[in-house]
C-alpha cells in the first residue's frame, strides 16, 4: 500500500487556534509509520481515543511537531475545531527520565557543596580550638597527645576535601551530559519541566451546516461520544532526519570498486520509536506543491567595467567530476510490515525522489543511529590523469560500469584504495556510467622537462618572429601491474589570423576542447616518453604575448 500518497490525499487539515491552557494528556501513541528525509520526518499515527466528558479528543504530539502540518481525520465524523495546548510531558517519556537523572545529580552536587562548607568550618575549629591551656607545661604528655590528634585530624581533612571535590567534578560532568542528552532527545535545555504539545479536537454532527452551530454540535457530540473513536493523523517533525554515508574502496587488481552505503539517522521527538515501519527518502514528499516561476531572460550589452564571466576550474583533486541530476524516485511505505522482523532495505524507484524501505526499526531519541542500506561490487576501468605542466602527480580514477540507471544521493564518502584510507569528500552518483577520483597515487608520475626554448626572426621581405618550445614528458609506473594513463596539456590557441601555431608530438596527441590528450599503457615498473614541440610565428613588428 502506498501509504504516503494515501494519507496525503485523504487527511483533512483542521483549523488552528493557539491556546496556552494546560490539560492532562492521554498516552502518547506510537507512530504507525515514519518517513525520514534529510530535513525532517513525516510521522503517521492511528490511535483509538475516548472523548472527554466535554466531547473533546486530546492527542499528544511531540513538542517539536509542526502544528501547521497536522493532517487529521476521524472516520465517520467531521472536525469542528482544533486548538493546541502545552502540557507536562508524560512520566514515561525519554526526556522525563533524563530530566529525573539530571535533577538527582544536581541534588547530590548541592550535598557535596554543603559538605565542603562544613569541612572548612571543621578545619577552622581544629586550627583555632576554643579551649585554653593556660598554665600547662608544653612538655606535658596530655598536651603532646592532643597535638598529635590535631595533626592527624587536619591531615584527614585534606584527603576528605580532595574526594569531595572529585565527586563534585564528576557530578558537574553528569549534569552537562544529561543536559545535552535532553536537548538531543527533543526536550528543553534549560531548567524548566519538559513539555509536550496537546491537540484538542472537537467534532461536529454530521448534519451541522453552519459555523454558528459548531459549538452546539460539539456539545452534543460530547454527551453521546463516550465510545472510543479511531483517529488518523500525520505531522512534520523538524528535529529529525538522515544523511547518506558512503565507503568507496578501489580495488584496481580486481578491476572493481566496492561501494557501501549507510544511513545515519536521528530523531529528537522526546520519545523512543520502537518497531516503527521506516522509510528513508531523499526529499520531503510534502514539498514542491507548485512549480517554480520562470525568470526573465534578458540579453544586453555588458558594462565596460564588469569582468567577463568565467567558469571556475575543476581541480584534478576533486573526488567527483560529474554532477547528480534532479532526483527522480518515489517512496512507498507499507504499514502492514510493522510486526515483521527487520529485512534488508528495499530501494524504490518512482517519479519524485529516491527512498529505501528499511522495515520496522527501533530509533531511540537523541543519539544518531546507523543502518546499512546497500553494498555493491561495481566493475570499474581504472586509469590515471596527469597534467605534468602543473605537477608530477597522478590522480587515480575509476569509470564505473553501473547496471541500469541508478541514483545515489549526495552524502559524505570515505575513499579507500586497497584497504588504505585516502580521505573524505562529498559524493553523489547517477546514471549508468560515472568517473570517480581517488586522489593522488605516488607510484605513478609524469615529469615534464624543457629541452629548449628558442626565438628569432626569419624572412627578408616578409619578416616574421618565431618561437619554439621543445619538451620531454616522462611517465613512470612503479606499480607491479600495468597502468593506463591519460596525459593532458593545454593546446595553444591563436587569437589573431596573422599568428600561426603548429604542434607536433610523438606519439601524436588527440585534440579535445582546447586540450592535447595522450592515452598510454605503461607496463609494470617501466616508463614511457612523450616528445612534445610547440611553435608559432607572427609578423616581426607585432607585439606578441607568448603565454609561456
Amino acid at each position: 500500500m502506498k501509504l504516503i500518497r494515501t494519507f496525503l490525499t485523504t487527511l483533512v487539515p483542521g483549523l488552528f487556534v493557539a491556546s496556552g491552557g494546560l490539560a492532562a494528556p492521554s498516552a502518547l501513541a506510537a507512530p504507525t509509520a515514519v518517513l525520514l528525509h534529510p530535513g525532517g520526518a513525516l510521522v503517521q499515527h492511528e490511535s483509538v481515543i475516548t472523548p472527554d466528558a466535554d466531547g473533546a479528543l486530546r492527542l499528544v504530539l511531540p513538542p517539536s511537531a509542526d502544528p501547521r502540518s497536522l493532517d487529521l481525520t476521524v472516520p465517520g465524523h467531521s472536525v469542528a475545531s482544533l486548538r493546541f495546548e502545552d502540557s507536562p510531558a508524560l512520566e514515561a517519556s525519554a526526556v522525563t527520565a533524563l530530566v529525573a537523572r539530571r535533577d538527582e545529580a544536581r541534588r547530590e552536587l548541592v550535598n557535596v557543596s554543603d559538605a565542603l562548607a562544613d569541612l572548612d568550618a571543621r578545619r577552622a575549629y581544629w586550627r583555632q580550638p576554643p579551649v585554653r591551656f593556660s598554665g600547662l607545661n608544653p612538655l606535658n604528655e596530655s598536651l603532646s597527645e592532643l597535638d598529635d590528634i590535631m595533626r592527624r585530624r587536619l591531615a584527614s581533612f585534606g584527603q576528605e576535601e580532595a574526594e569531595l571535590r572529585q565527586r563534585g567534578e564528576e557530578l558537574t560532568r553528569q549534569i552537562e551530559f544529561f543536559t545535552r542528552r535532553i536537548a538531543q532527545a527533543g526536550g528543553e535545555a534549560g531548567d524548566g519541566a519538559p513539555l509536550t504539545r496537546l491537540a484538542v479536537v472537537r467534532l461536529a454532527d454530521s448534519g451541522a451546516a453552519t459555523d454558528s452551530g459548531a459549538e452546539a454540535s460539539a456539545a452534543s457530540a460530547g454527551k453521546s461520544g463516550a465510545a472510543p473513536l479511531t483517529v488518523r493523523y500525520a505531522y512534520n517533525l523538524d528535529n529529525a532526519g538522515w544523511r547518506p554515508l558512503y565507503r568507496l574502496e578501489a580495488r584496481p587488481d580486481a578491476g572493481r570498486v566496492d561501494l557501501s552505503l549507510e544511513a545515519e539517522l536521528w530523531q529528537r521527538s522526546g520519545e523512543d520509536w520502537s518497531g516503527v515501519p521506516l522509510v528513508l527518502s531523499t526529499a520531503d514528499p510534502r514539498q514542491g506543491m507548485t512549480p517554480p516561476s520562470l525568470r526573465p531572460w534578458i540579453i544586453r550589452p555588458r558594462p565596460a567595467a564588469s569582468p567577463a564571466p568565467g567558469v571556475a576550474p575543476r581541480a584534478a583533486s576533486q573526488m567527483l567530476l560529474t554532477a547528480a541530476p534532479e532526483m527522480a524516485v518515489d517512496a512507498v511505505m507499507d504499514s502492514s510490515a510493522a510486526g515483521a522482523a527487520p529485512a534488508a532495505p528495499l530501494y524504490l524507484d518512482g517519479a519524485a525522489f529516491a527512498s529505501w524501505d528499511v522495515g520496522p526499526r527501533d530509533v531511540p531519541a537523541g543519539s544518531p543511529l546507523r543502518l546499512p542500506l546497500d553494498h555493491e561490487e561495481l566493475p570499474a576501468e581504472f586509469s590515471y590523469l596527469l597534467r605534468p605542466s602543473l605537477s608530477a602527480g597522478a590522480y587515480m580514477s575509476a569509470r564505473l560500469d553501473i547496471p541500469g540507471p541508478r541514483y545515489f544521493p549526495d552524502g559524505e564518502a570515505l575513499f579507500v584504495v586497497d584497504g588504505v584510507s585516502v580521505g573524505r569528500a562529498p559524493f553523489s552518483l547517477s546514471g549508468g556510467d560515472s568517473r570517480i577520483y581517488f586522489g593522488r597515487d605516488p607510484q605513478v608520475s609524469a615529469v615534464m622537462t624543457r629541452n629548449s626554448q628558442q626565438g628569432g626572426t626569419q624572412g627578408i621581405l616578409d619578416r616574421r618572429q618565431t618561437y619554439t618550445w621543445d619538451w620531454d614528458i616522462r611517465v613512470s609506473n612503479r606499480h607491479s601491474r600495468p597502468v593506463t594513463v591519460r596525459v593532458e596539456e593545454t593546446a595553444p590557441q591563436s587569437q589573431d589570423e596573422q599568428i600561426t601555431v603548429s604542434v607536433s608530438s610523438s606519439p601524436e596527441a588527440r585534440s579535445e576542447a582546447h586540450s592535447l590528450i595522450w592515452n598510454l599503457d605503461v607496463p609494470a615498473g617501466e616508463s614511457r616518453n612523450i616528445r612534445h614541440t610547440v611553435s608559432f610565428s607572427a609578423p616581426a613588428d607585432m607585439p606578441v604575448q607568448p603565454g609561456r
